[in-house]
């Protein structure tokens, strides 16, 4: 793991019993979901996976790495009204591996109007709200470096599945979304 990647764990089981997962040194990896852990800074400490008395350590080293560049992907989102689609944010280091950016490390400089779309900053998902004809532009940064950015440009389309329609309510009308 690399200092700012955002990993999940992808632990199954047949259980259907709670997995939990905890962090010997959070200020080296922290667990910032049920499964997905991001690395802090330089370092090695083991992460434990519990489900139902039982428990398996992993032994995680995070490794200082220096970022050269951010990327939105895809770079062109289209999202249909009343869908939320996911997105990915991943910077390269200088040796060119990717690193799945941790969403806590990223900084949001512009993002369509909500009334057209809403963006789950922690999922790093785009829920498309009323369509449009115009294209809104998503710009994100590397915590407050303004030198590492990605942009993106989103439009939000109508769902060719799901119509608009006016409701008569005792004389009032009300618009219904999908």
């Amino acid at each position: 793991l690399r200092v700012g990647e955002y990993m999940d764990l992808d632990v199954t089981s047949a259980s259907s019993q709670q997995i939990t997962t905890t962090s010997n040194d959070n200020s080296v990896v922290e667990v910032i979901g049920g499964r997905e852990i991001a690395g802090r800074a330089p370092g090695t400490t083991t992460v434990t996976v519990k489900q139902a008395g039982k428990s398996q350590p992993v032994e995680v080293t995070v490794i200082k790495s220096n970022l050269v560049d951010l990327r939105i992907d895809p770079s062109v989102i289209t999202l249909v009204s009343g869908v939320a689609t996911p997105i990915r944010v991943y910077a390269r280091d200088d040796s060119g591996a990717e690193i799945d950016v941790s969403p806590d490390r990223i900084t949001w400089v512009k993002q369509p109007p909500l009334d057209h779309a809403e963006l789950d900053r922690t999922a790093l998902a785009l829920f498309g709200i009323t369509p449009s004809e115009e294209s809104f532009p998503l710009v994100a940064q590397l915590g407050t470096n303004e030198e590492i950015r990605a942009e993106a440009s989103v439009r939000v389309i109508s769902s060719p599945l799901v119509s608009t329609s006016i409701v008569e309510l005792g004389g009032d009308e009300l618009l219904v979304h999908p």
